[in-house]
């Protein structure tokens, strides 16, 4: 049984650089953070999974809180949605 790659992050995806949230590419484009789906912790670092707008799951990823500068209100929504998922310390 052959098992497929993972389509994660950009380092799985050959010549492929996926937009960040919010910030402007060498083409001046500005991408759009749609929604936070979910947190996980390891290694004590806390990690926030977004999806971009207008991108399906293959363009999720995970980042960092410091990542996150413009979502505030994305973050609020889903602190309330999921109060007991694993959240960064200055994520108040």
């Amino acid at each position: 049984m052959a098992l497929r790659p993972s389509y994660n992050s950009p380092q799985t995806i050959p010549n492929t650089r996926l937009p960040q949230d919010m910030d402007e590419d060498e083409d001046n484009e500005i991408y759009e953070v749609e929604t936070i789906l979910n947190s996980r912790k390891y290694a004590g670092v806390v990690k926030y999974r977004k999806r971009l707008k207008d991108y399906d799951g293959l363009g999720d990823t995970w980042e960092e809180f410091e990542r996150l500068d413009n979502c505030a209100e994305k973050l609020k929504v889903y602190r309330e949605k999921f109060p007991n998922k694993p959240r960064d310390e200055r994520d108040v």
